[in-house]
């Protein structure tokens, strides 16, 4: 049987408005049914009736229902039930997922329709049973019926869905956790997929799943929000991280709550705080300025240290902080910061209050919001330009102290081999060039010393070893030899030796002067000493040999003797004048007795000493070479004195002579030499090394052989010369002979005359006197009284110092002879109590004395003007004494 649409919808008036839409269009498109079990001819029949177009499939797998369904949008699908090969849900999930639209009739076998489930029953949207097709027709009115308000629901359903599937997509693309929340609950009722990574779980509570909280967040602004009915908005600290959380009403039962990580931003703003407040806390003003001058921002110390506030900078023009003569100078150093990108100067800077202050700029240009802006450092200098002129001073101060001390220091760079001197070394080494190596400055030593410098200052580098050393240069700039003392130190850290130089030339003269003198201290100490010794034996001596002396020139005196006992005394008498020659020579070195000066001719005297040594010189084979001319200019000295330095001086030349080669020359030259005449003792003897040289002239000191010498030759030599105001030294090589030179002052004096010979046998006649001999000596008592009755004279004696004081207090003399030194009291203070108790008496006083070492008792007879004899006493002395005191004439 054949049903039109058209005749099938007149028929079916039953059916509602919606129905009759539903077959409505179901007649105006091409309704496609697909019919899947075995192919029943009533069914296919009734479909054809209808003008439906179909298929029919009888056995079909998942996969070919998979793709059947894929790719045809079928309107019915008539399944017979049992299918073979497939479950009922497995087809209603393919047509779920592919077609949901497409309506699902089951075809049941009669037997079977009361055992289908009615859960299969309920996924179709109606049945038939396969031999009842008249209720296929009903059927399939609901079918299309429930396929139109399908369609539709599923295109409602699918435009809100695909708006909320484009509104995920949007929500999720952020990457913000957004939440959909009940505001009563706080239950999730939608989140994106931030949320979700975040442990958002939908269905859940925001607190604890979100905040992962037991209750309500204390933070939570929702309540609030609720109440308000306004959006709120708030940062907090959550899971490690910064957020900024927003809370805004959805409609009347849902809120939106979002957040935003602001971490990083918070960390930035943190870093600009940072970095504001490092700016703040800087020295230094930063400046950040237009190309044109207009100050864009500064840092605290800006404004603060010119007495601004921060917004009198902020707008201005940089120039008010020019002084007014910069100003113009503004524009080119604009323009310097604009071509070199980066630049450094000086300048001023001005304080509101108008003070000024030095300043220096490091300035550069920079891109910044698209244009061109001039971040500048500004630094105060004022205290670094006040300690550069301090230290300007002090470099002065130090040059000019290097200058006065003779100082310098040094640096040795082992790194670069360069040397660094200050203005006192180059000064001290006579260094012109500016840039000097360590080899060239090495080679300024004297070539003796550069090898002992080269371990010293190994030594220091490679063992700390102290390094003090002397030596000798030649400076380069004048070619002046100076002694130079250097310290150093090696500072390991940087490889750099440095230390300190010192011109120790004039202290090294100063030395070698002070040496000489403490030499000669220590001489004239030496014969000082030797010269007390003498002084006490020629004391000693003259006592006794008053006697011996005095009573033998009294014994030559007479005409009674024989022959023989006269030449005999006259040996006696020779010998004793002998010894009181040699006392006055002991006391000469002692240098008590003032030597007796006269004018002298040093040729002659050269002469009369080569004479008496011309046996000796003659028999040792000692060749003599005279070089003086007689005219030379006359010196006032001691002749006897001098002849004995001469003598001295040849006696040793001629003891090395015979020592070096048993032969000799010996050279003696005399010349004018300024205002000295200049006498030279050359010979070609031993000769003596620098040690012995520098100890020639000490007491005691010889090189001769034991029993040869007793050293005082020489120190006797060096205090007669410098007696005369002169000077002797000495110049020898050992292997090579000596020079004594000796300079004597050709200086004008009082001639002393000759001193007298002894007196041969003379009587010497006087007016009789009363004359007081007091002396503790006999043979002195003795001597003065026999020679003084000889001449008629009345003469007491005494031996005691105190019995004479008694003496003297109970008669009165006309001459009283006495002695300086006596036990319990002396000459002089007798003499004082004289004075006192009869001064007239006191001045016919004669002192008597073997000893005029004593300082005390020259200055006293010097000052007193009393006569004094010296012991050994001869009788011209006695009767000449006598004559003065009486004021008599002396008669032979």
């Amino acid at each position: 049987m054949r049903y039109s649409i058209k005749t099938l919808a007149l028929g079916l008036n039953t059916w509602t408005n919606g129905v009759s839409e539903s077959l409505n269009i179901a007649m105006q498109s091409n309704f496609q049914v697909l019919v899947i079990g075995p192919q029943h001819p009533r069914i296919v029949a009734f479909l054809k009736s209808l003008e439906f177009s179909f298929q029919v499939r009888d056995a079909i797998g998942h996969q070919e229902l998979r793709l059947l369904l894929h790719d045809n949008p079928w309107d019915l699908l008539i399944l017979e039930y049992p299918f073979s090969g497939m479950t009922v849900s497995d087809i209603v999930s393919l047509r779920d997922r592919f077609t949901p639209q497409t309506s699902i009739i089951f075809a049941l076998d009669k037997a079977l329709a009361k055992s289908v489930p009615s859960s299969v029953l309920a996924s179709g949207d109606d049945y038939f049973i396969i031999d009842d097709v008249d209720r296929l027709l009903p059927a399939v009115h609901r079918a299309i019926a429930n396929r139109v308000i399908r369609q539709k629901h599923w295109e409602a359903e699918s435009k809100a869905h695909q708006q909320a599937e484009l509104n995920q997509v949007i929500l999720d693309s952020l990457p913000h956790p957004i939440m959909l929340i009940k505001p009563n609950t706080f239950e999730i009722v939608a989140a994106n997929r931030a949320a979700s990574e975040s442990g958002v779980a939908r269905g859940g509570h925001c607190y604890k799943t979100w905040a992962g909280e037991d209750t309500p967040c204390a933070w939570c602004l929702a309540p609030v929000l609720w109440k308000s009915g306004m959006a709120q908005q708030r940062e907090v600290f959550w899971k490690g991280r910064w957020w900024e959380a927003h809370w805004i009403p959805a409609d009347k039962d849902h809120y939106l709550h979002f957040v935003y990580d602001i971490t990083a931003l918070k960390k930035a703003e943190e870093g600009m705080q940072l970095r504001v407040q490092l700016l703040d806390s800087v020295s230094d003003s930063v400046f950040l300025s237009e190309v044109g001058g207009t100050i864009l921002d500064c840092n605290e110390n800006a404004f603060k240290t010119r007495g601004y506030a921060r917004e009198e900078l902020i707008g201005a023009d940089i120039r008010v902080l020019r002084p007014v003569v910069d100003v113009p100078d503004w524009d080119e150093t604009r323009k310097q910061i604009i071509e070199k990108g980066e630049i450094t100067y000086q300048s001023s800077h001005r304080r509101k209050d108008g003070s000024t202050f030095p300043i220096e700029v490091h300035a550069r240009s920079i891109e910044r919001n698209g244009s061109v802006q001039i971040l500048s450092v500004v630094r105060d200098i004022a205290e670094r330009k006040q300690a550069e002129d301090r230290l300007k001073t002090s470099i002065n101060r130090l040059s000019a102290a290097e200058r006065v001390s003779r100082f310098g220091n040094w640096e040795f760079n082992l790194n670069d081999n360069l040397v660094f001197a200050s203005q006192g070394a180059r000064r001290i080494y006579g260094l012109l060039k500016e840039t000097l190596t360590i080899p060239e400055v090495q080679q300024i030593p004297l070539p003796e010393y550069r090898s002992m410098l080269d371990k010293a200052l190994a030594d220091l580098v490679t063992r700390n070893s102290p390094y003090e050393v002397e030596f000798k240069i030649k400076r380069p700039s004048d070619a002046l030899v100076l002694d130079i003392h250097s310290i150093a130190e090696f500072d390991r850290s940087r490889n750099v030796v440095f230390g300190v130089i010192q011109d120790v030339t004039e202290a090294r003269r100063a030395e070698e002067e002070n040496r000489k003198l403490r030499e000669k201290a220590e001489n004239a100490s030496r014969l000082s000493t030797v010269g007390e010794m003498a002084a006490g034996i020629a004391h000693e001596i003259n006592n006794p040999l008053t006697g011996v002396v005095g009573f033998s020139e009294l014994l030559l005196g007479r005409t009674d003797l024989p022959a023989d006992v006269i030449d005999q005394l006259q040996i006696i008498n020779q010998g004793s004048v002998r010894v009181k020659e040699i006392v006055g020579r002991m006391l000469t070195f002692a240098r008590q007795n003032k030597p007796r000066k006269s004018s002298v001719n040093i040729a002659e005297l050269l002469d009369n000493t080569l004479e008496l040594r011309s046996y000796v010189l003659r028999t040792s084979n000692i060749e003599v070479v005279r070089d003086y001319d007689y005219d030379l200019p006359s010196v006032i000295a001691d002749a006897g004195q001098l002849q004995q330095v001469f003598l001295n001086i040849i006696v040793n030349a001629e003891y090395s002579m015979k020592k070096a080669h048993d032969k000799g020359i010996l050279r003696i030259g005399a010349a004018p030499y300024g205002d000295c005449v200049r006498i030279s003792i050359q010979d070609n003897g031993l000769g003596m090394n620098e040690d012995v040289v520098s100890k020639l002239f000490q007491p005691f000191f010889t090189t001769k052989d034991p029993g040869e010498g007793t050293g005082l030759g020489l120190s006797l030599s060096l205090g007669i010369i410098q007696e005369h105001g002169g000077d002797i030294r000495v110049e020898s090589v050992l292997g090579d002979g000596a020079t004594f030179i000796i300079e004597l002052p050709i200086t004008a004096g009082a001639e002393i005359p000759p001193a007298t010979q002894p007196v041969t046998s003379r009587e010497c006649k006087t007016a009789s006197a009363k004359v007081l001999v007091i002396d503790d000596e006999p043979h002195v008592r003795s001597l003065i009284k026999t020679l003084l009755t000889r001449s008629g004279h009345l003469v007491e004696t005494c031996d005691n110092p105190l019995r004479a004081t008694d003496i003297l207090k109970s008669r009165n003399f006309d001459v009283v002879f006495l002695d300086i030194r006596m036990p319990g009291k002396s000459g002089i203070e007798i003499y004082n109590e004289m004075r006192e108790t009869s001064p007239e008496q006191a001045k016919r006083v004669v002192f008597v004395t073997g000893d005029s070492s004593d300082f005390m008792i020259r200055e006293f007879l010097k000052t007193r003007g009393v006569p004094c004899i010296m012991k050994p006493l001869d009788r011209k002395a006695v009767e000449t004494a006598m004559d003065d005191v009486r004021g008599g004439v002396l008669r032979a």
